[in-house]
């Protein structure tokens, strides 16, 4: 059976492996993201998933409001 705590998991979310700028990653990996000084934490977001229980994209909210002034 697989890990059910979003706290015990370690993911990453890659929108395009060709544009690095902005990658999601999981909360238990702010140690090793706070010791690089090549990375920066823009913003902290809670993962959502949808009626069957489908990981939503986190950039969703990002792309819907990018556009809106």
């Amino acid at each position: 059976m697989g890990k059910l705590d979003l706290d015990e998991v370690t993911y990453g979310w890659i929108r395009n492996t060709m544009e690095l700028s902005r990658i999601a990653l999981s909360e238990n990996l702010r140690g090793q993201i706070d010791a690089n000084p090549m990375l920066e934490i823009e913003a902290t977001i809670d993962m959502e998933f949808d009626a069957d229980s489908n990981l939503l994209s986190p950039f969703s909210p990002i792309e819907e409001t990018a556009g809106v002034h």
